[in-house]
Formats: structure tokens, sequence, C-alpha cells
């Protein structure tokens, strides 16, 4: 049960799109324009700073 209740968890705190509700891709980030681009409609959209990817320069230390 403690599984399911994981799961559940991690899909519900995950950020979805809000015009079409696909869930988020963490490659469809765009750190230019700060922001995430839903890849079924095309909405951009802010995420919380925990679901952002790691910064290229951030990720080789």
């Amino acid at each position: 049960m403690d599984d399911f209740d994981d799961s559940l968890r991690t899909l519900l705190s995950t950020p979805f799109c809000p015009a079409c509700a696909t869930l988020y891709s963490p490659d469809r980030y765009d750190p230019v324009d700060d922001c995430a681009r839903c890849s079924n409609c095309g909405t951009e959209y802010q995420i919380p700073d925990e679901h952002r990817p790691l910064h290229p320069e951030d990720a080789l230390e």
C-alpha cells in the first residue's frame, strides 16, 4: 500500500499543463523563457523550482 501512496503522491505533486492537463516533462522546460511548454497543446506555464531541471553548468558540478 505504501508504494501506491507514494506513486499517487508523486503523480499529484507533478506539475501539469493548465490548459489540457498533460503532465510536465523536464525536456520541455525552456530555461531562456523560464517556463515549461506543453508537449500536447504548446501552452507555456510556470513550474515550481523543485521540478525544474538542473542548468547544464550546474549539472557538471
